[in-house]
């Protein structure tokens, strides 16, 4: 329910990950959206990203190849089980 005491269509949930955030939806498999997001790690302090292990690498925007054209981002990955180990591949999501 919002201030208006009308329903919405955001979950209580949704509003309690996402309060304050700002958004865009970039399609990094295709070069438009790649390119785009290039522009923006160009000014960028902090990638947080929790995609499936290898998830990145695939579309060339994992640690390894972006910490020489981005010397000074911190670059975060989120992951359920870890980077390696026997369920690293596995996806983990909200609160699991």
């Amino acid at each position: 329910v919002g201030k208006d005491g009308r329903e919405t269509d955001e979950s209580a949930y949704y509003l309690s990950a996402n309060r304050n955030k700002r958004s865009i939806a970039i399609d990094i498999a295709s070069d438009a959206g790649r390119a785009r997001l290039h522009r923006l790690l160009a000014q960028a302090d902090v990638l947080v990203e929790n995609y499936k292990v290898g998830g990145l690498a695939r579309h060339g925007l994992d640690y390894a190849a972006l910490r020489e054209r981005y010397p000074r981002l911190v670059y975060c990955s989120v992951t359920g089980f870890g980077q390696t180990g026997p369920y690293a591949t596995r996806a983990g999501y909200d609160f699991l």
